[in-house]
């Protein structure tokens, strides 16, 4: 992101935009899991 070429920092915000996106996917598929996991343990 601390590139002076416009398009390579364009690119890097893009990059981490979609690296924030599939982070929060995969933070709710595990919370999911978990409460299956709890719920049949039950």
């Amino acid at each position: 992101m601390r590139q002076r070429n416009p398009q390579a920092r364009q690119q890097a915000m893009q990059m981490f935009a979609e690296l924030v996106e599939q982070g929060a996917k995969l933070r709710s598929a595990l919370i999911a899991a978990q409460a299956r996991d709890h719920i049949d343990h039950r």
